[in-house]
This record gives structure tokens, sequence and C-alpha cells, in this order.
């Protein structure tokens, strides 16, 4: 509030002849108005809205955790995860509300931050989703959406430390997802869980294992392959892959310059139905290989010179430019250097038109998420800076106009987007240091459909792939190679009955999700002695749906999907 005492008003009309301090006065106050001005004029031009709720203050601020997205509760709205540097899991809704029992406390006497990002999927196949974490204290938890602890858990790893993220992916084909973990300071291990706690397998690696690993059919084998990244020191840095079974895939590991704590994305980016693996490392290369580890065509990409160079961003895929064809996207500089870039290269090595996008000002840590924001088809690049900015660019480079957003606190956290109040915008969401989780509403529309790569590691289970059909829906099915053969089976839709007509005696995971990509139903069915089983769908209502069929076991099948309409 502005009051007579703070200008000196002897003599108005002959300012020069005013004190010193009330000349100084009245300097300030226009100038405070002019700010006033510029504030109220600009402010809803260039910057956004909170999300109703937001920003949320988690204990210790977030550091390299990465919010998740993920509906929890199945009421199709999405709820919101994060680690806190203070040792605390968090769960909200979209509304900011904390979910009952939650935060979770993982390490009240470890000396290391957290780092993590926690995973949600329906791990044991009950129909809920659980939330699995890795903490800095080297413990594996699992939790329930009411935060109660699963069976068997926590799960002490003998290490002091976990860095990655744990990641879902039944490897197996017996309908559970298994927990995916590798430890980060003593013990150099990729270890392998199931939904209850029994250690499937494990494997010795040459370093510490900082890096999340991506999960997928990279040989088109009809199995799924895990590959992540090490900190081993060279000649013995670099990236592992090994089958569903923990034998090493042929032509692996990768040896690189230096440590790769980049987490693997995986696409299919020549449309022949197996995956390519892109990564970054220390030692400045962003890597394109095929599934048999053979340097892509035009690849590696050198994006600096010197650690203070060197990549630990996770790369993002997608297409960016609206061409159908699919672009890399990370970011460079370690943390605390201020050699910070945004790359984008086409999948054929060239780089992108625009790029790289220089900031002198830090680091760029953190790992881009793609989406339309404007809805004008082409995809925007948001990612974090260690200056405090979080980043919005076009795809040729020109800023988004309302970026960058400064909080003024680093952000090491990965940008997560997805409309997660069901109003037809979207939103985004990042954590920052200053015990800060940020989610703005933008006004563009949500398209599902333009939006490949939404959060850190693509997906709340941190897969880190791009669904082979590059939107995002359902994986196209795979085709027949070599001993594979699909599952001879035809599906019927008729008065709310689903017919399978199959081989004998055989068991069937039938998966159904309704258009938008949503698992609506799961169950395995067996067929009778003339090959037939049928089940009861009259729940659902009337719509197209996908339904995913996969044998069980699958290593000798590839799954199928079928489109049918229920009237």
């Amino acid at each position: 509030m502005l009051t007579r005492d703070k200008i000196n008003f002897t003599n108005p009309i002959c300012p020069h002849r005013a004190s010193l301090g009330g000349r100084f006065a009245l300097r300030v106050v226009r100038f405070s108005l002019i700010l006033l001005i510029i504030t109220i004029f600009l402010n809803p031009i260039l910057a956004f809205e909170y999300q109703a709720g937001w920003p949320q203050y988690p204990s210790g601020g977030v550091d390299f955790s990465s919010p998740v997205l993920v509906d929890i509760n199945g009421d199709d709205t999405l709820d919101v995860l994060v680690a806190s540097q203070a040792h605390q899991v968090y769960l909200w809704n979209h509304r900011g509300e904390l979910y009952p029992n939650w935060p979770k406390s993982t390490a009240l006497n470890s000396e290391y931050d957290e780092t993590s990002s926690p995973a949600a999927g329906d791990i044991d196949d009950d129909g809920e989703k659980e939330i699995v974490y890795g903490s800095a204290s080297g413990q594996l938890f699992a939790w329930a959406i009411d935060g109660s602890l699963l069976p068997n858990f926590p799960i002490n790893l003998g290490d002091n430390i976990i860095r990655n993220s744990v990641t879902l992916e039944d490897i197996d084909g017996d309908g559970f997802l298994e927990i995916l973990v590798g430890t980060g300071n003593n013990l150099n291990q990729f270890l392998v869980f199931r939904y209850d706690g029994t250690l499937l397998w494990n494997k010795s690696t040459a370093g510490r294992i900082h890096s999340t690993a991506a999960s997928g059919d990279i040989d088109y084998d009809g199995n799924i392959e895990m590959i992540v990244g090490n900190d081993g020191i060279a000649p013995q840095a670099g990236v592992y892959a090994w089958h569903w079974d923990s034998a090493t895939v042929a032509g692996w590991p990768k040896i690189c310059g230096h440590h790769v704590d980049p987490s693997p994305a995986l696409a299919d980016i020549d449309n022949d139905g197996d995956y390519e693996i892109f990564f970054g490392s220390l030692d400045n290369f962003l890597y394109g290989l095929s599934h048999n580890c053979e340097d892509l065509t035009g690849w590696p990409k050198r994006c600096g010179n010197g650690l203070y160079e060197g990549i630990v961003s996770s790369p993002a895929l997608g297409d960016i430019d609206n061409d159908r064809l699919l672009e890399v996207v990370t970011g460079r500089g370690i943390i605390q250097s201020t050699y910070g870039a945004i790359y984008a290269f086409k999948v054929t090595g060239d780089t992108m038109s625009g790029f790289p996008i220089n900031i002198a000002t830090g680091s760029v840590v953190s790992s881009p998420a793609l989406a339309d924001l404007d809805g004008d088809e082409d995809l925007e690049i948001i990612v974090g800076g260690q200056d405090g900015n979080l980043y919005g660019f076009h795809h040729n480079g020109d800023t988004v106009a309302g970026f960058p957003i400064d909080v003024g606190s680093p952000i090491t956290s990965s940008p997560a987007l997805a409309d997660i109040d069901l109003d037809g915008d979207i939103e985004i969401a990042v954590g920052a240091k200053n015990d800060s989780l940020y989610i703005w509403d933008l006004p563009g529309p949500y398209n599902p459909n333009k939006t490949p790569w939404p959060m850190f590691h693509h997906d709340a289970r941190h897969t880190g792939r791009l669904p082979l059909d590059n939107i995002g829906l359902i994986e196209k099915a795979l085709k027949a190679q070599l001993h594979l053969r699909p599952i001879q089976t035809d599906v019927g839709l008729a008065n709310g009955l689903l017919y399978l007509k199959s081989e004998e005696n055989t068991i069937i995971n039938i998966t159904i999700f309704n258009i938008v990509g949503r698992k609506v139903f799961a169950e395995n069915l067996k067929t009778d002695g003339w090959g037939k089983a049928s089940l009861n769908i009259q729940f659902l209502p009337s719509g197209i749906y996908f339904i995913r069929l996969k044998h069980i076991p699958y290593h000798n099948y590839y799954p199928q999907t079928y489109k049918r309409i229920k009237i």
C-alpha cells in the first residue's frame, strides 16, 4: 500500500527542490507501478494457471524423481505419484488431495536423497494397481492403494542405495507383472522379482545401475527382453540386454566410452515389427542400435565434447514434425554444468532443423516429454532445466508461447503430460527442488493420439517403449517368425457373449480394451476338448473393443488383437 509518508510532497511543482530521499522514493514508486502494469497486462498472455489444488509441497522437494500420472482407483481421472528427497512417496488425486495413509516413508535413516520414480501397475492380477518403489536405503517396496504393504515387502536388496526406477513387465507370460530393478552402489546387480517378492533371477553387471530398464520384444521372437545401462568404467561401461529367462541377447552388451546413466528407449523406426534401441552416455554420444546391437545407419550422434557435455537425460521418441517418421529427443549436460542443450534427430541420424538448442545457464538432465500442446498436429517438446526453467519448444526449435516457466529452483525431474481431470485440455506436472510439485493447466486440447511420450520412460510401468502402432493405445499383433505361430482362434461376439474357438485344452489370456485403449477386463480362459470357450461380457457397455489373446505359456505363439463391436 502507498502512503503519503513514502514521498516528500514539500514542493511537488518543483521536484528538483525535493529532498534526495523523496526523489529516490518517487522513482521507486514509479518503477513499482510500471512493474505492476506489466504484470497485470502480460501475465494472462505469458503464464499458465495452476491446476486447481496445485502446487503441492512434498517434504524436501523433488530431485530426479519424476511424477507418474496414472488412474489408480479406476475413476478415469489421473492420480499423481512422486517421491520426495525427504524419503516419502506421495499419492494425490487430481485435485491435490492425498490418498488416505499416504505419503509412505521409505528410508528415514538413509544419507542419500531419493531419486527414483514410483511405478504403478497391477502386479498380482487382482484387478487393482499397486505402487512399487526402490528406495535410497536399498529396499524394494510394494504398496496397495490403501497404503498397506504387499506380503513379503519390503525386500532388502543388501545395497545402500537404488538410483534407478523399477520397471513392471510380464516377462514370462503368466499374467503377472515382474519387478525389474538394478542396484546402485555396492551389489552391481540387475534383479527380477515376482509379484509375491520371490526372486526370479539376477545378473551381475560391471558397475552400478542408475539406468531404468526398458522392456519389449526387441528381436521379434515373441518374448520380452530387458535393456539397461550401467556405470562401469570403460571399457566395461555400456548397455546390457537379456531374454526373459536371463540369457544374454546375441550381440550384447554394447560397450561405450563412459557411464550410461540414461534409460534406453525402444521404438520400431522402420516398421519391421522389432524394436530399435536409443540411449545416451557420458561419452557425449547418443546411440541408436538394432536389436542385435549393431549401430543403425547414421548413428551414433555426437552431442558434445568432454565430460561436462555428457548425456544424463533419457531420450524421448515421437513424430514431432508430423512427417510419419520418428524423431529422437534428448537433453545434454551433467549435473551442475553450464553446457545444457536439447537435441532432436531424425531416425536417419540427421539433425532436426533448429537444433541443437543451447542453454548456457544450466544442464538438461531432465527427460523430455512430447505432446501436441496447441492442436496443430505437430508435437511440442517439454523439458526441465537445472537453471530452474521448464522449457517448451516447437519441432523447429522455436519457443512455445508462455515458456519457459521459471520456478526458481533446479528441475532435474522429468515432466509428465496428460488430461488429469478429464476437462479436455492438457496439464503439465513437474517437480522441483524448492519443495514443490507443480501442475499447470494449459488451454490446448488434449489428444492422446498426439501424446506419444507423456512422461519419464513413457508410461506408469516405465517400460520405455513406444508401442508398435506408434499411437499408444493397443500394441499391434506380432507376425509369425522363426518357430512362432499364431493362436488359431476364431473370435465371435453376440448377445453379450464372447466366443472363442482355438486348440483344445488350451489356456488363453484374454484382455479387453475399450476404444481409448483402457483395459476394462482380463481373464484366463481354458478351452474344452473341442477347443471352445465362452465369456459373458454383458457388463460392458455397447461400443468398440479390442480383444488381445495370448497363449499361456506363449513362448511358441505370438499374441493377436481383434477389433469387435458390442451392440
